[in-house]
C-alpha cells in the first residue's frame, strides 16, 4: 500500500536549469526522500492547481538528505522560482521496489550485526557476527554447541549418560562418555575409538583433546555443601549436639 506524507513548511527556490531545489525554513532530512514529488503553488493565484517541479533523486549514502536542499532527478526547465509555497508528496519512495529493497537491506544488516543472522537463509548462521560464548543446538542431532574463541565447540554438560569403565587401561578402546579413573582423578572420554591416549594427571589432572577432567568433590566439600560443620562417629547413642553437626552411630 502506498504511504504518503505531505510537507509544506517553509518556502522553496529553484532556478531554470537547476538540478536541485533550495529550501528556506524547511526540514527535509528526517526521511528517505527518493521518488518524492515536489510541487509549487503559483503566486497570486490560490485557486490555480499546483505545478510539478520534479522528482527527488537518490543520493549516496542512502537517505542522507539535507534540511535545505533536495536533488532533482532531472533539471527544472520552467521559470526561475524564488521563495514560493510548495508541496512535497512523500511516500512513493516507500512503494518503489528498488527503495524497498534498499530499506530491507539496511534492516537486514542491522539484524545481522546484532543477532548473527543471515538474510534469506534463516537456517544459516554467520559466526563472524555471533557474540562470544553463544550456545546453539544442532537441529538434527540436538547436540549443544558453544561458539568460543572462533571455534564451535561441542558442549559436554553434566547429566550426560556416562558409562563407568573403572581404572584406565592403555589397551582398552573407549567410547565417547566412558568414565574412567586414573592417577586419583576421574576423566570422561571425548570421542569414540579412544585408544592409547592416556589421561593427563601430571603435574595435575587436566583435560585434553581425548579426555575431559571431571572434578569429583571430596567428602569434606560435600559436607560443607550440605551445611554440615561437624561429624561425630560413635557407638553410643546421640546426645547433645547443635545445628550443623552430624552424628553417626556405629554398631557396638
Amino acid at each position: 500500500m502506498t504511504e504518503r506524507f505531505v510537507y509544506t513548511t517553509g518556502t522553496i527556490s529553484v532556478a531554470n536549469g537547476a538540478s536541485s531545489v533550495t529550501g528556506t525554513g524547511t526540514a527535509w532530512s528526517s526521511r528517505d526522500r527518493e521518488g518524492s514529488q515536489i510541487w509549487y503553488r503559483p503566486a497570486g493565484s490560490p485557486a490555480a492547481p499546483p505545478q510539478l517541479i520534479g522528482i527527488v533523486a537518490a543520493i549516496v549514502p542512502r537517505g542522507g538528505y539535507e534540511d535545505l536542499t533536495l536533488p532533482l532527478a532531472t533539471p527544472w526547465t520552467g521559470d526561475t522560482l524564488a521563495n514560493v509555497d510548495y508541496i512535497i508528496l512523500d511516500g512513493p519512495a516507500i512503494a518503489n521496489g528498488t527503495t524497498q529493497a534498499a530499506i530491507y537491506a539496511r534492516f537486514a544488516a542491522h539484524l545481522e550485526q546484532n543477532m548473527g543472522l543471515v538474510g534469506n537463509t534463516a537456517d544459516d548462521i554467520n559466526f563472524d557476527l555471533v557474540q562470544e560464548n553463544s550456545l546453539f543446538v544442532d537441529d538434527v542431532s540436538r547436540v549443544i554447541y558453544q561458539w568460543r574463541d572462533g571455534v564451535l565447540n561441542e558442549v559436554h554438560a553434566i547429566g550426560l549418560p556416562f558409562t563407568p569403565k573403572g581404572a584406565y587401561a592403555a589397551g582398552t578402546t573407549y567410547a565417547e562418555n566412558d568414565l574412567v579413573s586414573h592417577g586419583g582423578a576421574v576423566f570422561v572420554s571425548n570421542a569414540d575409538t579412544n585408544l592409547g591416549n592416556t589421561p593427563t594427571v601430571a603435574p595435575s589432572p587436566a583435560s585434553s583433546a581425548y579426555w575431559t577432567h571431571f572434578p569429583v568433590p571430596g567428602v569434606a566439600e560435600v559436607l560443607i555443601a550440605l551445611g554440615i560443620t561437624g561429624v561425630t562417629i560413635s557407638t553410643a547413642a546421640p546426645s547433645g549436639g547443635s545445628d550443623g553437626n552430624l552424628w553417626l552411630r556405629l554398631a557396638s
